[in-house]
């Protein structure tokens, strides 16, 4: 799996009015049911974006916020099982730091020999939950925090030229910049899961990280109705994310050029979107609004989902 590389000349913001970029996917007046929900959900929708951090940023705030939740927990979420799959919460957190261990082998922070079979998302982190086994809650956390913060130190003396070069996380292969996005959205959704375990209310990623998350997930739309359809098209979709982090992107359902005038607009919320990317929420049961070709906005929401790591 190839991703593009964030690209801070990428995001395409029309401003207000918003309803202008409605005008012209209709020959009249849309609905106007369609016309009053999308209004409302526009004008949820600052009117100015918070600059979205760069992808170490964006990595290390949300690392910041899982830690705060883990440091909440007490003995008995800890023992939570099905966090993540069959894993608990304590299984869980081994996992993360696995994670963070083998992409830091990955990126030259340790000198570690690369995993067996890097494709095993679950397997590289085996050693790490199996050795987690052996610890306190306690210790568990510390480890984390260590391995977590000495990898964001590392990826900090990485020179943001750098961030363009080709590198791999599991599956994805990307720049090393959409690889870092890739850990940050797999961060907070696991974080997430955690708190989905524990009956605790989900964290939305702070402001920056989110604007750097639905950067990046405006690239991955084109890559997933691709591999929805295993061929690519010529109309180009107009995607609007509300709420703070969100933002307007047009993007040409193909493998390249430029975007032309929207044939379709999907609007949603930015963080539910993000849900939608990590696989912990389904098309169906995201609340957005779809004008124009709805099964071509299907399609799109459901090649969305393809990104997933677990």
């Amino acid at each position: 799996m190839t991703l593009p590389s964030p690209s801070s000349g990428s995001h395409h913001d029309h401003g207000p009015p918003e309803f202008d970029l409605l005008v012209d996917m209709f020959t009249e007046a849309p609905p106007a049911a369609t016309r009053s929900g999308i209004l409302g959900a526009m004008r949820a929708r600052p009117r100015l974006r918070p600059t979205p951090l760069s992808p170490v940023e964006a990595l290390a705030a949300v690392a910041d916020d899982v830690g705060e939740l883990l440091a909440s927990l007490d003995e008995t979420d800890w023992a939570t099982p099905d966090a993540l799959g069959d894993l608990s919460v304590r299984d869980t957190v081994s996992h993360l730091t696995g994670a963070d261990r083998y992409l830091g082998v990955t990126t030259g922070a340790w000198s570690d020999a690369p995993a067996a079979d890097e494709l095993d998302h679950l397997g590289v982190s085996r050693p790490s939950i199996e050795a987690g086994l052996l610890l306190s809650n306690a210790e568990l956390l510390d480890r984390w925090r260590t391995t977590s913060a000495a990898l964001v130190a590392h990826l900090r003396t990485i020179p943001s030229d750098q961030l363009g070069r080709p590198s791999r996380y599991n599956v994805i292969e990307a720049s090393l910049g959409g690889v870092l996005l890739a850990r940050a959205f797999e961060l907070w959704t696991h974080g997430e899961d955690i708190c989905r375990a524990t009956g605790r209310p989900r964290r939305p990623p702070v402001a920056g990280a989110l604007g750097a998350m639905t950067d990046g997930a405006a690239e991955l739309v084109p890559i997933g109705y691709m591999l929805e359809f295993g061929s690519s098209d010529d109309r180009t979709v107009r995607l609007v994310l509300t709420g703070l982090g969100g933002g307007t992107w047009d993007r040409r359902l193909g493998s390249s050029g430029v975007a032309g005038d929207p044939d379709l607009v999907i609007v949603a919320e930015a963080v539910d979107f993000c849900r939608l990317i990590a696989g912990r929420l389904d098309p169906a049961d995201l609340e957005c609004d779809v004008i124009g070709d709805q099964a071509l906005g299907y399609s799109i929401l459901a090649g969305a989902t393809r990104f997933a790591m677990d």
